[in-house]
C-alpha cells in the first residue's frame, strides 16, 4: 500500500507539473515578452514626453519674447522717431523709452534693443556703441524689411562672446510701408536655466540647430560641437558671419542621428535609431521647435532604459512560482480554503479594473491569500487617493492656466495708460462688427474723439500731465458709453468709441452728452488744475456692399478734421 500511496502520489506531482509547469512558462514567457516591450514603450514614451515638454517651454519663452519685440515696432515712440530720425528730441525720447519704458521688466532677457533704418543702419540703441554700425546684410534684418517679423539662429558674440539671439519686427511708416526695423537681442540664459532644471531630474537635453551644431546641452562639454560633420556650404557660412565667434566646432561623427534630425518637424517627437557615443549605447527623443529649425533632444542611455524592464524576469518568476506553489497544494489540500479568496480577489481586481476604486477583498485569516488580500486593499486604497489626489491637482492647475489665459489675452488687447482697448483690438474687432452690419443690414456708427490742445498740456505742463489728462478721458469715456458700446483708444490723444446698433442721429446725440462731459471735466495734477475739451468726428455704416473698417475710420476721421477746422469742441457727422 505505502508503494501504491507513494507511486499515486508521484504520478499525481508529475501530473501536476506536466499539465500546469508547461502552459505556465509558457505564458510566463509570453508575459515576460509583453511587459518587457510595454516597459521599453513607457521609458520611450517618458523621454518623449520630457522633450516635448522642454521644446514647448523653449517656444513659449522665444515666441513670448518675439511679442515684445513687435509691440515694440509698433509703438507711437518708435514710429514717431522713424520718421523724424534727424530731430535730437525725438531720439533722446527713444532713447528714455528703450532704457527705462516698458522693457524694464525684461531685462534680465534682453541684452540689447536697436533701431535700424530701412537700409540696416543702426540709428538708436541701448548700447550706443551700436550706433552707426550697418546691419543690413544680416538674415534677420532682410527678413524684417521684407515685412516679416524674424527670429536668428544662435549666435555669439564677436566681441563679447556671449551667446544670444535677435528678435526683429517691421516698423511701418505714414502709408504702411516698412520703414525701418527693430532688433531685440536676446540672452540665452533663460534657454540654459531651463535645460539645467531638466538635468536636476534626470532629463539629459540637448538643443540643436538646423545645421546640427549642439547650442545647449546638459553636458558642458557638448556645447558648439557638431552632431556630425558639416557640409562645406554650412562650414563656410558659419565662418564668413562668425556666427560661432572662434569655436572650433568639432564633430561628433553622428551620421544616423544627423539624418533623424532632417526628419523631425517643427511639433513633432520622433525616437532615433540607437548610436553609440563615448562608448555607451544611446537612443534620442527628438522634438521639432515650432519658433526655429531646432530640435530638442532628451538623450536616454539604453542602459537606463533597459533598467526599467530588469525587474520584469522576477515578476513574472514570482508568479510563475507561486502558480506552481498553490497548483501543488490544490492537489494535497482542500481547493475550498484556496479557491474563495483568489475568487474574491479576482472581482475585487476587475470592479478595479472597470473604474470601481472602493474595490476591496474580504481578509480571513493571516495566511499568504489573506496577506494578498490585505496588500490589494491598501493598493486599492493607494490608488483612490492618488486619483483623488490628481484630479484635484489636476482641477486646480487647470484652473490656474485659465487664468492666466484671461489675464494674457486682456493684457495683449488692452491699453496700459487708459484701460481702454489698444488700437490692434480696434482693428480685429471693427473687422467683424462691420461685417456683421453688412451681412444683417443693421445700424452701425463709429465716433472718433480727439483732445483739443493736447500738446500744450504736454509742453506747459509735462509728459506727466498728459498722461494724467488721458488716463481721466480713458475712463471717463469707457463710464459713459452703453453697455453694447466700447472704447479703443486710436493712438495718441485720439479715441474711438464704436457704436453697434446706432444710427447717425443717436451716435451724434450721444456724441454730444460725451462732448459736454469731457467740458465739465477738471483734472488735477500736482495742484494745478486741467480744463479741457474735446472734437467729435461722426460716421456710420453704408450697406452699399463697398464699405469696409477703413473707409469708416476715414470718413469719421474726416468729420472729426472739420470740427477742428470749425473751431474745435463740438461734434460734426459726415453728413455735416
Amino acid at each position: 500500500m505505502a508503494r501504491i500511496r507513494s507511486t499515486f502520489a508521484g504520478r499525481l506531482v508529475a501530473a501536476v507539473f506536466l499539465l500546469v509547469l508547461l502552459p505556465t512558462l509558457l505564458l510566463g514567457a509570453f508575459v515576460y515578452t509583453q511587459s518587457r516591450s510595454n516597459a521599453l514603450d513607457d521609458a520611450e514614451r517618458r523621454v518623449s514626453q520630457d522633450s516635448a515638454d522642454l521644446a514647448n517651454r523653449i517656444d513659449s519663452f522665444i515666441i513670448g519674447e518675439r511679442d515684445v519685440a513687435r509691440f515694440a515696432a509698433a509703438s507711437r515712440e518708435v514710429r514717431d522717431f522713424i520718421k523724424a530720425q534727424d530731430d535730437p528730441e525725438a531720439s533722446a525720447a527713444l532713447q528714455d523709452w528703450l532704457t527705462r519704458g516698458p522693457f524694464v521688466s525684461g531685462k534680465d532677457n534682453i541684452a540689447d534693443i536697436f533701431v535700424l533704418d530701412a537700409q540696416g543702419n543702426c540709428i538708436a540703441s541701448t548700447d550706443p556703441a551700436r550706433v552707426g554700425q550697418s546691419y543690413g546684410i544680416t538674415p534677420y534684418f532682410q527678413e524684417a524689411v521684407g515685412g516679416s517679423d524674424a527670429i536668428s539662429d544662435w549666435s555669439l558674440g564677436v566681441t563679447t562672446g556671449a551667446a544670444g539671439i535677435f528678435l526683429a519686427s517691421p516698423i511701418r511708416g505714414a502709408y504702411n510701408e516698412v520703414a525701418g526695423v527693430l532688433v531685440v537681442e536676446l540672452q540665452t540664459d533663460p534657454i540654459d536655466e531651463i535645460l539645467a532644471a531638466a538635468f536636476t531630474t534626470g532629463t539629459r537635453a540637448v538643443l540643436i540647430n538646423d545645421a546640427g551644431v549642439i547650442l545647449a546641452a546638459y553636458d558642458p562639454g557638448l556645447r558648439y560641437r557638431t552632431v556630425d560633420a558639416l557640409t562645406p556650404p554650412e562650414r563656410a557660412y558659419i565662418t564668413s558671419t562668425r556666427q560661432f565667434g572662434d569655436e572650433p566646432l568639432p564633430s561628433l561623427g553622428l551620421v544616423t542621428v544627423r539624418e533623424d534630425l532632417a526628419e523631425v518637424a517643427p511639433g513633432d517627437t520622433a525616437i532615433s535609431r540607437e548610436y553609440e557615443l563615448d562608448g555607451e549605447a544611446r537612443i534620442a527623443a527628438l522634438t521639432g521647435l515650432q519658433s526655429r529649425p531646432w530640435v530638442m533632444a532628451d538623450v536616454a542611455p539604453l542602459a537606463d532604459i533597459q533598467a526599467a524592464a530588469a525587474s520584469v524576469p522576477l515578476i513574472i518568476g514570482i508568479i510563475v512560482a507561486m502558480i506552481l506553489l498553490y497548483a501543488a497544494f490544490a492537489t494535497l489540500y482542500l481547493t475550498r480554503f484556496v479557491v474563495r479568496p483568489i475568487r474574491d480577489l479576482v472581482a475585487s481586481s476587475n470592479e478595479l479594473a472597470a473604474g470601481r476604486l472602493g474595490a476591496q477583498v474580504p481578509v480571513r485569516g493571516d495566511d499568504e491569500v489573506a496577506q494578498l488580500a490585505a496588500a490589494f486593499n491598501s493598493m486599492a486604497t493607494e490608488i483612490r487617493g492618488n486619483t483623488e489626489r490628481l484630479e484635484e491637482e489636476v482641477a486646480r492647475r487647470t484652473a490656474e492656466l485659465e487664468e492666466a489665459n484671461r489675464a494674457i489675452t486682456q493684457l495683449s488687447i488692452t491699453d496700459t495708460l487708459t484701460g481702454c482697448y489698444n488700437r490692434l483690438y480696434l482693428d480685429q474687432q471693427l473687422e467683424g462688427e462691420t461685417a456683421r452690419a453688412q451681412r444683417y443690414r443693421r445700424d452701425l456708427a463709429v465716433m472718433m474723439v480727439d483732445l483739443d490742445f493736447f500738446k500744450e498740456i504736454n509742453d506747459r505742463l509735462g509728459h506727466a500731465a498728459g498722461d494724467a489728462v488721458l488716463r481721466r478721458v480713458g475712463h471717463l469715456l469707457t463710464d459713459i458709453r452703453r453697455q453694447s458700446d466700447w472704447v479703443a483708444r486710436f493712438g495718441g490723444e485720439e479715441f474711438v468709441i464704436v457704436l453697434p446698433e446706432t444710427s447717425l442721429e443717436s451716435a451724434v446725440a450721444l456724441a454730444e452728452r460725451v462732448r459736454a462731459s469731457v467740458a465739465d471735466l477738471t483734472v488735477e495734477q500736482d495742484g494745478a488744475e486741467i480744463r479741457l475739451t474735446a472734437s467729435f468726428g461722426v460716421a456710420e455704416m453704408t450697406h452699399d456692399g463697398s464699405d469696409t473698417p477703413q473707409g469708416l475710420l476715414a470718413r469719421s476721421d474726416a468729420a472729426l478734421y472739420r470740427a477742428k477746422e470749425a473751431g474745435r469742441n463740438r461734434v460734426v457727422s459726415e453728413r455735416g
